[in-house]
């Protein structure tokens, strides 16, 4: 994997092998690039099993505006893995562009069971709500938005820090990577220690050596 930073710094860009999509820094959503087209396809032709490779692919056909592909291919990735909240919201997502509501309050759900304070979830499900009109459940999934979304004024207390520490800087954001490290191997245990201690019987005195000290 390659990672590339625009020269605003807004964005940026992983190329992996068989696909190519980049991160908006700020809001931490993934944006794929119209050249990646092709190398998905060959990498559906490497291995068509690869759950992630679908998952990339449906982020094209919905930025093509092909949901009924994009849902296809999620749900695809969701028979491998059901629970990936990630996937679960950008499915109802597109069911909210298309207008089901009730169908993507119900993955919503199935996300609310794997991460109640999911802020994406939250925010799909209040855009849901007031499509059907439901007023009091959109509020309630506002409040709840609005109460585990990132405070975007506490920057201001972290800046200075960030700006002189790369490695604070790179937690903070919300999508980030971590370097490989090389392990060092554990040194070897020490040997017991073994000690002569005496052990009186009636027939006499005898010494024994024990391990790990005097009992």
């Amino acid at each position: 994997m390659c990672k590339e930073r625009n020269s605003k710094g807004n964005y940026i860009i992983y190329i992996f092998p068989g696909t190519i999509f980049y991160f908006r820094i700020q809001s931490g959503q993934c944006h794929i690039k119209t050249k990646a087209k092709p190398y998905i396809q060959k990498a559906l032709e490497v291995n068509p099993e690869l759950g992630r490779i679908y998952y990339f692919k449906a982020l094209a056909e919905k930025a093509d505006g092909d949901y009924d592909a994009a849902l296809q291919s999620l749900n695809t990735v969701l028979a491998k893995y059901p629970r990936d909240r990630v996937v679960l919201n950008q499915a109802a997502r597109i069911l909210f562009l298309k207008r089901e509501y009730k169908e993507a309050i119900r993955l919503l759900d199935q996300v609310c069971l794997v991460d109640p304070e999911d802020v994406q979830m939250h925010y799909t499900a209040m855009l849901c709500y007031r499509g059907l009109g439901d007023a009091e459940k959109a509020a309630r999934e506002e409040r709840l938005f609005r109460r585990f979304k990132a405070e975007e004024s506490a920057q201001a207390y972290t800046a200075k820090r960030r700006m002189v520490s790369p490695e604070d800087n790179n937690e903070r954001q919300q999508i980030h990577e971590h370097e490989s490290v090389t392990l060092v191997p554990a040194a070897p245990p020490e040997p017991a220690r073994k000690n002569v201690v005496e052990n009186r019987t009636g027939r006499g005195t005898k010494f024994v050596t024990v391990a790990g000290g005097t009992k």
